[in-house]
């Protein structure tokens, strides 16, 4: 992302490290509030005005004093009623909305404004049609210090988050909770003499329609819908009513025996297949009950949305301690993501000793520091910022609930931040400075429907995307057959031109499936390239192996 530093203003110097936080902290006390009091700004003290997402922005990477030090007396919430200061100057830090312009222009307008000049900061990009509304006025724009885009619509904590939440989806279960090789499972079938069981290898990949119908399904849904499809393909099949003693043999007429027979070969199949992944959806149920997952994943979400507190997660390590090494590691490291400050110091300490965790363990924490999670704790620059306009004190989230969304499962109310900016993508509004294009883009890119012959040209299996396009629930055979496939392949004539993205380091199951679904509700094919796929363990291993060394040039080998 594209962010212009202060180097004469900043108080770190040019070779020290600095995180994704700090940066942010150093644009909005630098480059929005240090910046009022240039030009013929005449006022010592300043009032910040904010709406409920900005007053956010702010509090995850500064602290009151810190803006109290860059001359801001008073914060108020644009939405509520205020006291007019003629003679103060106002610093407006708002959503680039129309009701924020109506209520801007409502405080400048007029013989009598609430401020005496205003300084108007938007946190994205502000549309071509509320800048002609701002500049109707004549006395607004008289009485307008500046009027700028800050483009940090973003809160700075979530990144580290996805890798290491437990995602709940029938695919991301698999990987995290048992012991795949790639895609491979392998498991004991019984033998077809009769003789002892054999072990047999097993790809879960796109091949397998009941594996593309429900990879994507929470894990809960995805157990009901194979029970449902068990007992219906049993009820329906005349070899799996005898297999599993439905209907006596003996009692069967010569027809029944002849559907038997021709049943057999599809039979065999489709119980292979359903057999599968009921093992598979069994398994997972089993480690999720005797491992205590739900309330540990419970919490995790709660600590996203801002649900959760400190007291919460000493309550759960002080009451929970047969939880494993590597799940306390991922909810410290979640918690790490959202409280930075409290791995501070002796705080840090502590939260080891409850979690009874070794010092070699908290330097995974510890090392979120290099990707923009952690906190220098020896130049301590953020905290709790004190004044939040309806928010409660101790809440702070990282991810802010999506109304309309179909998630159900309050296990799965956590999504990757990659979902909104595929959708900005789509709808042509992610900021050029931020993501700017190495070429233009034809002026149908976001117009026109992608007609190629998509199908002709090879790709690899992981860019195939026909998995979650039909979601065939009416399928009461256990075996969704190729149709899934067919409905798949003649979709992509119809939809428009395809989204890559390509995340450096590592992609997660949970940006994996964003990437899915998007291509149905975009109704564009999104394929997801990455240097690999982590699973948590894997991360949690990459984070290990991390040091203080930082990479120059001449370190990449290209």
């Amino acid at each position: 992302m594209s962010m212009s530093d202060s180097d004469s203003s900043s108080s770190y110097g040019a070779a020290d490290y600095q995180n994704f936080k700090q940066i942010t902290r150093d644009r909005l006390l630098h480059e929005m509030l240090r910046s009022t009091k240039t030009g013929d700004s005449k006022s010592t003290w300043k009032v910040l005005i904010m709406d409920k997402l900005t007053i956010k922005i702010m509090s995850h990477s500064c602290k009151m004093a810190d803006i109290t030090d860059e001359g801001v007396s008073l914060v108020e919430d644009i939405y509520k009623r205020r006291q007019p200061l003629p003679t103060m100057d106002a610093i407006y830090f708002i959503q680039p909305t129309r009701e924020n312009v109506i209520m801007f222009l409502s405080d400048m307008a007029g013989r009598a404004p609430l401020y005496r000049k205003a300084f108007v900061f938007f946190s994205s990009p502000i549309s071509r049609e509320l800048v002609l509304e701002i500049k109707k006025d004549p006395r607004v724009l008289n009485r307008l210090g500046a009027l700028r885009e800050m483009n940090l619509e973003f809160f700075a904590i979530d990144s580290q988050i996805a890798p290491v939440i437990h995602e709940w989806t029938y695919d991301a279960m698999c990987h995290d909770l048992l012991n795949l090789e790639g895609n491979k499972y392998v498991h004991e079938v019984p033998g077809k003499t009769g003789g002892l069981p054999e072990r047999k290898e097993v790809l879960l990949e796109d091949h397998d329609p009941v594996w593309l119908e429900l990879r994507h399904a929470h894990i809960a849904d995805a157990s009901e819908r194979l029970h449902e499809k068990m007992t219906s393909f049993i009820s329906k099949n005349k070899a799996a009513q005898i297999q599993h003693g439905s209907r006596n043999s003996a009692e069967m007429s010569t027809r029944d025996l002849q559907k038997m027979v021709q049943a057999l070969p599809q039979y065999s199949e489709q119980m292979d297949k359903l057999s599968l992944h009921v093992e598979l959806a069994g398994n997972i149920n089993r480690i999720i009950r005797e491992s205590g997952l739900r309330e540990l994943g419970q919490l995790e979400q709660d600590i996203v949305f801002g649900d959760a507190t400190m007291k919460d997660v000493i309550k759960f390590l002080t009451m929970k301690e047969d939880t494993t090494r590597e799940n306390k590691l991922r909810l410290l490291m979640i918690l790490a993501a959202v409280y930075p400050e409290k791995f501070e110091g002796e705080k840090g300490l502590n939260l080891m000793k409850v979690a009874r965790l070794t010092n070699e363990d908290m330097n995974v924490v510890n090392n979120l520091r290099m990707l923009g999670g952690q906190p220098n704790t020896k130049k301590r620059l953020t905290g709790a910022f004190g004044l939040k306009f309806g928010i409660p004190k101790k809440k702070r989230a990282a991810r802010k609930e999506r109304p309309g969304e179909e998630e159900k499962w309050q296990l799965s109310r956590f999504y990757p931040i990659i979902e909104e900016l595929i959708e900005k993508l789509a709808r042509n509004q992610l900021s050029k400075e931020d993501y700017p294009c190495l070429n233009d883009p034809s002026p149908t890119f976001h117009s026109s429907p992608f007609v190629g012959t998509v199908n002709q040209n090879p790709h690899s299996m992981r860019s195939r995307r026909t998995p979650t396009w039909a979601r065939p629930r009416g399928s009461d055979d256990g075996y969704s057959s190729d149709s899934v496939l067919r409905h798949a392949s003649s979709d992509f004539k119809k939809r428009e031109r395809r989204i890559f993205v390509f995340i450096v380091g590592g992609a997660t199951r949970s940006e994996l499936r964003v990437c899915h679904k998007l291509t149905r509700k975009l109704n564009r094919e999104i394929i997801l390239g990455s240097s690999s796929l982590d699973d948590p363990a894997q991360f949690i291993t990459k984070l290990q192996m991390l040091t203080t060394h930082e990479l120059t040039l001449d370190d990449i080998q290209i």
